[in-house]
C-alpha cells in the first residue's frame, strides 16, 4: 500500500482498490470510476506500484503539472498519461484534455459520452482529427477572417472582396459588408433584381419557371446618395450578389440574413455554397412586413460562413455538373 497527499484529505491504494476518506471515488480490478467527485491535487507526487495503473517512472507522473478533478470536471495539461494492461472508465463526468500526449498499451479507454472505444493496438499521440479520420468521423471547422483574406488573396475564394468590415463608404452610412470575424458580409448588387408579381404570370412551377411571373421593380436614391429597391408587402423579390465566389474542394459555405434586415422585416432564405461551386450568388428575399421595405443596393444584405473539412469530398458540385454552376447574374429556378 502506497499513501500520498492532497488538499482535502489523506487516501491510500491497494492492488484491488482504493478509498478516499474525504470524497467519494471508488476502485476495483485496475478500474478507475470517477461519480460526482472533488478531487483537486497540486504539488504532490503519486506512486502506485503492483497495479495495472501506474503512476510513477512509468507513465502518469503528477509534479506541478495542474491535474484537477473539479465538480465532475477532469482537466489534464502539459503532462502525459500512460496506462498499461488496465481498464478506465469515467461515468457522470466531463473530461476535457488540452496539450496532452496519451501514451497506452493493452488497455481499453470508454467513456460513455463517445460510442466508441479506443482500439487496444492504438498508440498515443495521435490528434484527437486524425484518430476520428481513422474511424470514420469528420472534422469540420469554422474559417476566421485571417483564413477569408488569404483564401480571397491566393485563390480568389471572393471577388471583389473587401478586407475589412465597412460600416461608412463616402462619408456616409451602409449596412455592413466585408471580412467580419468568422464569415464574410456579401453585398447585393445593382443588377438582376426583380420581384414576383401576378400582372402578368398566374402561378409559379419550379419546374417550369415562368420569367413573365417576375418584373423589375425601379432603382431610386437617397438623399445621402443610397440607392435601394422598394419591396412592397409580403412580397417575394430576387437579387444577387455583387462577389463572386469559388468554394475550394474541402470548403462549403452557408449564406443567411442580416440581423439589421430581419428586425425590419425581412427574410433572408439560408443557401449553401457547395464544395466546388463557382458564381454569383442568387439570394431570396421576402418581406414580412406590412409595410414597404428598402432594400439597399451596394451594401451587406447576408453573411457567409465558410466550413472546412479535414478531406475532400467524393464528388464536388463541379463534378456532378451543378445546374448554377458558373452564374455570372440572375438565374431562375432550373431542373
Amino acid at each position: 500500500m502506497v499513501s500520498g497527499c492532497c488538499f482535502d484529505g489523506v487516501f491510500s491504494i491497494t492492488k484491488q482498490s482504493y478509498q478516499r476518506r474525504a470524497g467519494r471515488a471508488t476502485g476495483g480490478d485496475c478500474g478507475l470510476r470517477i461519480v460526482d467527485c472533488r478531487l483537486p491535487i497540486a504539488d504532490c507526487r503519486l506512486s502506485i506500484a503492483d497495479c495495472g495503473l501506474r503512476i510513477a517512472d512509468c507513465g502518469l507522473s503528477i509534479v506541478d503539472c495542474r491535474l484537477s478533478i473539479v465538480d465532475c470536471g477532469l482537466s489534464i495539461a502539459d503532462c502525459r498519461l500512460s496506462i498499461v494492461d488496465c481498464r478506465l472508465s469515467i461515468a457522470d463526468c466531463r473530461l476535457p484534455i488540452a496539450d496532452c500526449g496519451l501514451l497506452r498499451a493493452d488497455s481499453e479507454i470508454r467513456n460513455p459520452q463517445f460510442p466508441f472505444a479506443l482500439p487496444p493496438s492504438l498508440l498515443y499521440p495521435v490528434p484527437l482529427a486524425t484518430y476520428l479520420h481513422r474511424t470514420g468521423f469528420s472534422n469540420m471547422a469554422v474559417k476566421s477572417d485571417r483564413w477569408i483574406r488569404r483564401m480571397a488573396q491566393e485563390h480568389e475564394l471572393i471577388s471583389p472582396f473587401e478586407p475589412k468590415l465597412l460600416r461608412q463608404l463616402d462619408n456616409r452610412r451602409i449596412i455592413s459588408a466585408g471580412a467580419s470575424s468568422y464569415g464574410y458580409d456579401m453585398r447585393l448588387a445593382d443588377d438582376g433584381f426583380r420581384v414576383f408579381s401576378p400582372i402578368h404570370g398566374r402561378e409559379i412551377d419550379p419546374k417550369k419557371f415562368d420569367e413573365e411571373s417576375l418584373v423589375e421593380p425601379p432603382l431610386r436614391t437617397t438623399e445621402d446618395g443610397s440607392k435601394y429597391y422598394l419591396l412592397a408587402p409580403h412580397s417575394y423579390a430576387l437579387g444577387v450578389t455583387m462577389e463572386t465566389f469559388r468554394m475550394p474542394r474541402n470548403v462549403t459555405g452557408i449564406a443567411m440574413g442580416k440581423s439589421t434586415y430581419a428586425r425590419a422585416g425581412l427574410l433572408v432564405n439560408t443557401t449553401p455554397l457547395e464544395a466546388g461551386w463557382v458564381g454569383r450568388l442568387v439570394v431570396e428575399l421576402a418581406n414580412l412586413a406590412d409595410l414597404p421595405l428598402r432594400i439597399y443596393v451596394n451594401e451587406g444584405i447576408g453573411q457567409v460562413i465558410f466550413l472546412e473539412s479535414d478531406e475532400d469530398c467524393d464528388i464536388s458540385y463541379e463534378d456532378r455538373g451543378g445546374k448554377y454552376q458558373g452564374q455570372t447574374g440572375l438565374t431562375y429556378s432550373r431542373l
